[in-house]
Formats: C-alpha cells, sequence, structure tokens
C-alpha cells in the first residue's frame, strides 16, 4: 500500500485518514441521487460493455439472456466490443463490424428504434476494431457529436502476431488517430472501448476537492452534480502502468480528450473494469472532447455478472431528447383464440350443429331477404360470417388464450433450467457482487471462480440430461412424435433476431399502403369500359354476356368449395376452408344468396370476409 504522506502531499494526514470513509459515503449518496434523478432527467444513456464473445458453449447467446437485456433497459445506445459475431437485440438497430480474417474482435453499436433516425452511420474505412456514428444535433445537446467505439487487443494476441507475421501490423491507436483526422475540423466525439491499456494514476490526486465544505457537502448527500466543476484530475483503483497506456495518454493529449474514469460523479474512485483470475485492472474506458465534457452528466462502472470479465460501464449525457423520439402509435388488437379442429370428430359435430331451429331460421331469413343496396350486402356478407362463427362456438373449443405475465420476472426460456438451476444461479450472483467489491482478496475470488465452474458444469448436464430424454423418445418409441422433434429443433435451430413492434409496424404499413392503392385510376377505368363496349357492338357476344350475368348455381358453388385446400390460415374474422368445406346444404344456400347479390349490385366482398377462399 502506498505511503499516505505521498499520497497526500503536505496535507494534514490526520484530516485525510478519514477521505477513503467520507468519499465512499459521497459516492453512496451520489449513486443515491443518480438513480432518484435518471428518469425526471431524460437524458442520453450510453451503455459500453466487452462482452468476450457472444457465443457461449453453455449459456448460448449472451445477447439472449436476461442479465445481458437487464443492463439494456433505459439506454438509448450500446456499443459492445470482442462480440466475434452479429448482434442483433429486439427494438434496437444494431451495426456490426467483424473481422474478416478472424472470428476473433467484433464490434456493435445498437441504437434504440425511437431514436434511430437521428444516428447516421460512419464509415471508417479498412480498419477492423474502428466503428462509428454521428449523432444529430437534435440528439446531442445542439452538437453533431461522432461516437465511436474501439477495440484494441493485447499485443501478444494470436491476430496481432498473425499479422504481424504477415507484414500487416495493426496498430488501432495510430488508425484512430487517422480516422480522427479526417472529420470536420472541430467536430467533437465521444469514444469508448476496451483499450487493453493501463494508464495508473499518473495524473491524479487522489483528493477531489480541497476545501472542507465541499466534502463535507459530498459526505452528508447534498452535493450536487450541477455544480461540479470537472477537473482533469483522476482517481484510478488500478495503479500499473504500461506501455500502452503511455501512448493512450499521448493520444488523449493530442487529440484533446478527457478520461471519465475516475474523474466523473458516479465513478469519483475509478473501479477496476476488468476482473480476471490473474488480477483485476482499468482497460475499458470512455473518452470525450473538452468541448462537451460539460454535458456529461455521470458515469459509472456497472455491477460484475458471469457473461463477461469485464464490467460494463455507462455514461449519462444531459440532453432533451424526449420529443426528438419516434413513439409507435399503431395500437395493434389481440385475435381471439383460434377453434380447434379435429380431422377426425369435428366434421360430424359441425354439421350437427346447422340442423338446430335456430341456425335454419337464420339461414331462411337471410335468403328471403331483399337487398337494394351495396350496403344491405355488406350486411349479408357479416351476417353470414356470423352464421359460420356461431357454429363453430357451439361445435367447436377453442385454444386457451396467452396469459399476460403481470409481474416483471420472464418465463424461463430453457425447458432444463429448473430450480436446481435457479438456485445455482443466485448463488453465482451473490458471489458476483462479493467479487466485484472485493476482487484482491484471493478468498472471494477463489470462491467466485468455484460458483462459476459449479453452475457451468450443472447447467451441461441439465442441457444433456434434456437432449438425451428427447432422444431416447424419438429412437425407442415406434410411433414417432413430432413434437419432440419440435422440441429439439427449437433449442438447435439458431435464431435470427425476433420481430419487434418496431418491424411488426413496417410490416403492417408496408401491406397497408399497398392494399390501399388503386391499381388503376378512374380514367383508365372509363377508357377500358369504353374500348370494351365499343368492341362488343362490332363483335355481338350474346351468348358469352349471358353467361357471364347469369346467376351462380348450386352445382358451381359446391364444385369450388370441393376444391378448396386444408390446412391455410384464415382471415381475421376466423372462418377456415374447413368450416365452409364442412358446410350443409341450408348454409351454403346462405353463401350462394351473397355471391348473387354481389354479383347483381356490383359490390365485390371485403378482403376480411368469408367468401374470399372462393373468389
Amino acid at each position: 500500500m502506498m505511503d499516505s504522506a505521498k499520497l497526500y502531499g503536505s496535507q494534514d494526514l490526520a484530516y485525510h485518514k478519514n477521505i477513503p470513509l467520507i468519499l465512499a459515503r459521497a459516492e453512496h449518496n451520489i449513486g443515491r441521487q443518480v438513480k432518484l434523478n435518471k428518469a425526471p432527467r431524460g437524458g442520453l444513456g450510453l451503455l459500453s460493455w466487452n462482452i468476450n464473445d457472444n457465443s457461449d458453449s453453455i449459456l448460448g447467446l449472451k445477447s439472449s439472456t436476461d442479465d445481458f437485456l437487464r443492463h439494456l433497459n433505459g439506454k438509448q445506445i450500446f456499443c459492445l466490443q470482442e462480440t466475434k459475431s452479429e448482434i442483433k437485440i429486439p427494438d434496437y438497430k444494431c451495426f456490426n463490424k467483424l473481422r474478416g480474417d478472424s472470428r476473433s474482435g467484433g464490434l456493435c453499436i445498437g441504437i434504440h428504434r425511437e431514436y434511430q433516425h437521428l444516428v447516421e452511420h460512419v464509415e471508417t474505412g479498412r480498419y477492423p476494431d474502428i466503428m462509428a456514428v454521428k449523432l444529430s444535433a437534435e440528439l446531442a445537446s445542439g452538437k453533431e457529436v461522432i461516437l465511436v467505439n474501439v477495440y484494441d487487443s493485447q499485443e501478444h494476441s494470436s491476430y496481432k502476431q498473425k499479422k504481424s507475421k504477415q507484414g500487416q501490423p495493426v496498430e488501432t491507436l495510430l488508425n484512430l488517430s487517422i480516422f480522427l483526422s479526417t472529420l470536420k475540423h472541430g467536430t467533437p466525439y465521444i469514444i469508448v472501448g476496451d483499450m487493453n491499456a493501463r494508464i495508473g494514476n499518473l495524473n491524479e490526486p487522489s483528493r477531489l476537492r480541497e476545501h472542507n465544505d465541499t466534502i463535507d457537502a459530498l459526505a452528508d448527500g447534498s452535493f450536487s452534480s450541477k455544480s461540479y466543476n470537472m477537473t482533469s484530475t483522476r482517481n484510478s483503483e488500478d495503479i500499473t502502468i504500461n506501455e500502452r497506456g503511455r501512448k493512450l495518454l499521448d493520444f488523449v493529449a493530442e487529440t484533446d480528450l478527457e478520461i471519465l474514469n475516475g474523474s466523473t460523479v458516479g465513478d469519483i474512485f475509478g473501479r477496476h473494469t476488468c476482473l480476471k483470475y490473474n488480477g483485476s485492472s482499468v482497460v475499458d474506458y470512455t473518452m470525450v472532447s473538452s468541448s462537451i465534457r460539460q454535458f456529461v452528466d455521470y458515469f459509472k462502472v456497472l455491477d460484475f455478472t458471469n457473461i463477461s470479465d469485464h464490467r460494463p460501464t455507462i455514461c449519462h449525457f444531459k440532453a432533451d431528447i424526449t420529443s426528438k423520439a419516434k413513439k409507435v402509435n399503431v395500437s395493434f388488437s389481440v385475435l381471439p383464440p383460434k377453434h380447434i379442429w379435429d380431422p377426425v370428430h369435428s366434421p360430424m359435430e359441425f354439421l350437427s350443429s346447422q340442423n338446430t331451429p335456430d341456425h335454419i331460421s337464420e339461414c331462411q331469413n337471410v335468403c328471403s331477404q331483399v337487398y337494394s343496396n351495396k350496403e344491405d350486402v355488406k350486411a349479408a356478407n357479416e351476417r353470414l360470417i356470423g352464421i359460420l362463427t356461431n357454429i363453430a362456438n357451439s361445435s367447436l373449443q377453442r385454444k386457451k388464450p396467452l396469459k399476460r405475465r403481470t409481474n416483471r420476472r420472464k418465463c424461463r426460456k430453457n425447458p432444463w433450467f429448473d430450480t436446481e438451476c435457479i438456485k445455482s444461479r443466485i448463488s453465482l450472483r451473490k458471489a458476483c457482487k462479493q467479487y466485484c467489491v472485493s476482487p484482491a482478496d484471493a478468498e472471494v475470488r477463489n470462491f467466485y471462480y468455484e460458483e462459476r465452474k459449479s453452475y457451468r458444469k450443472l447447467i451441461k448436464l441439465k442441457k444433456r440430461i434434456y437432449f438425451n430424454g428427447l432422444n431416447r423418445e424419438i429412437e425407442e418409441n415406434n410411433n414417432i412424435k413430432w413434437a419432440n422433434f419440435k422440441k429439439l429443433k427449437s433449442q438447435t435451430q439458431t435464431r435470427d433476431g425476433d420481430m419487434d413492434l418496431y418491424n411488426l409496424v413496417s410490416f403492417y404499413k408496408f401491406f397497408k399502403d399497398l392494399y390501399s392503392e388503386k391499381t388503376l385510376s378512374d380514367e383508365t377505368v372509363s377508357r377500358l369500359r369504353n374500348e370494351t363496349a365499343t368492341r362488343q357492338e362490332d363483335h355481338p357476344t350474346e351468348d358469352i354476356d349471358k353467361i357471364l350475368n347469369d346467376e351462380i348455381t348450386i352445382e358451381e358453388l359446391n364444385r369450388n368449395i370441393g376444391k378448396l385446400k386444408k390446412g391455410k390460415a384464415s382471415a381475421e374474422d376466423g372462418i377456415t376452408n374447413e368450416f365452409i368445406i364442412n358446410t350443409a346444404n341450408n348454409t351454403r344456400l346462405v353463401i350462394l344468396k351473397v355471391f348473387n347479390e354481389c354479383l347483381k349490385k356490383e359490390k365485390s366482398t371485403d378482403c376480411d370476409s368469408a367468401l374470399i377462399p372462393l373468389l
């Protein structure tokens, strides 16, 4: 441990002995204040995290785990390093960049879909470890800001050694300097990422203020981040300095950057960002241009998780972006549960339900009514849908509706993740918290890695038991259950990202616009009618006109019903082809009546009509 007199210089040693406790209380109060004020501020949240490979042989895709998604909650932008594969997150537009000739490395910048119109991708050229986007002035407090995501792998990494042997040495900091030089002069930028550089506390003193009143304000919680004068002084729990760290400090000085680690509200100690078995360090940095330092609200190193040996960091910027978001205003109604159709028993029950007096009376009423205009024909079509729906409700069962969970806990996605796995995960999370607090404690460190090893071993065992059971049922039983094949496929198939609400809105608008457009203009329709009338005058076709204008017969209807295919999707009304195929004669007379009235009144059925499959 460093000598206190050397650490604090000529100041009163007795006074400074209480500074660690005072600062701890201060950071607790500041963190509590940040947590309470986070929602009203409505600023820009930026998450940075080295996830150390998105694919895990035991956990699967890390980007789909609850621990990962929990860290993204409330963040408008996230930057990931060392992804090694493409990332797709629901409700986020993700920009990915991978090393073309190596599986190592990989970068991702994700923008929440509400703000994607305010972000533009910036081409960084042939540098695989540098990725950038431009934040519009509306999103970044009145100034266009370049956000740069960087991963600078270690010098002894296999990737850099291979490149060196090929005569193409990789100098990420040099490449970053070249890229920044191509930007417009005066453009501010934010640089985040894993630099694998240790800069210690070269530009420290560790005390935060010279005056006692400021220290007292920090301790009692009355300190406000708005009154905090940002300085270039830093604190750091990592006092090691290496050669890469010196190069990083030279780069920071040349580009007029300020490092937020250890010098900003929320991280006044400069917490460790990387916790490994052989030691802890600060290698993940967030750096901003001096011109936008005033907009930094707070910076914080988040809790350690078992997803990666790096801790995520969050930087919050002051910005009024609530009014700039594009909210989704389209509301989707939930369709009623579908009817269950059993090929063996349902046809007979469906037919028997059409022999009731009420059904016969309703069919006769529809057939005997006189329809004078197109609105009457539309009402008849709706009555037909009601008749078929009533038959289905009286003879068939509906599928159970999905229950909406009111609590925040998500359903377990993996069938092998039982109670024993939950208890092991809880124990691992407790060990993570202890390790995060005391990374230098050998006993705590060993306990965490033992818990992590036992958790991963348990998950692997549960998965093997589950898949062995599925395979045994498939191989041993003579009657193969396709449900087991579906389970096996769902657990082994790689998911290509879920369709989120924003994709659903785009899907809905595309088809709404497609079917709302007129394929032919009114002028074109009028011209074609005149041409047709002229041709008919020149070439009389009385027989053809008679055939086309005659009413549809019951034989023609039955013939077309017999051509319907089973197992097809229904429209919004829920009427399937199976319903129409198994209609009795009295119900088919209603269908025939509606068809002929449409022909007479020149009124086609709506797109949600039960008659569409017959057209």
